[in-house]
């Protein structure tokens, strides 16, 4: 039977069940709420249009010679709960903005762990938060990393976030992008 991952309608916490629990009733092993093991239909398919949008609207962009992405990644001890009305709550802290939940708005937010999308103005980001690790590199690899820092991190990190400018105008600026970027991560 396939894993799923669910939210925890209380404290937003990442949860994996078998799919055969969907409709029961279960207990979020963070905060105790009971709540019924269920998937928003509507939001999956909702994050499956704009992600299909957005892989062919990158698609279409490599084709182009030197076409780089800004992104940046966050490697965490540990996984970050985090949930739509969280990421919308914390990136309109960080940004300045009143970040909507629907589609239409010109700046939103929708999806849940482990993909969102934030829109804002005429940029698309792609937000990621996976509860694994990003480099899984066995210890005696790890090792051969020269900077004692970053051996560190990777050794411990056991979770990731990144952020990923997916769609911009045509003139954008990068400097633009990493400014969000790094304000997104750091929320």
């Amino acid at each position: 039977m396939a894993t799923i991952t669910v939210i925890c309608p209380k404290c937003g916490a990442q949860l994996r069940t078998d799919e055969g629990h969907l409709g029961k009733k279960g207990r979020c092993r963070s905060c105790g709420e009971k709540f019924v093991i269920e998937i928003d239909e509507q939001k999956v398919s909702t994050a499956a249009d704009a992600l299909e949008e957005l892989a062919a609207a990158a698609e279409a962009g490599d084709e182009e010679e030197g076409n780089g992405r800004p992104s940046m990644v966050l490697l965490l001890r540990r996984p970050k709960v985090l949930n739509e009305d969280t990421l919308r709550e914390t990136a309109g802290r960080a940004l300045g903005v009143v970040f909507e939940k629907h589609e239409d708005a010109a700046e939103f937010v929708v999806g849940e762990s482990p993909m969102f999308i934030v829109k804002l103005r005429d940029h698309i980001f792609m937000v990621n938060n996976f509860d694994q690790p990003y480099i899984d590199l066995p210890p005696e690899e790890a090792g051969e990393i020269d900077d004692a820092e970053l051996r560190e991190v990777v050794a411990a990190h056991r979770a990731w976030l990144s952020v990923d400018r997916m769609i911009c105008p045509d003139d954008a600026d990068d400097r633009y992008a990493y400014q969000v970027i790094g304000k997104l991560i750091a929320a």
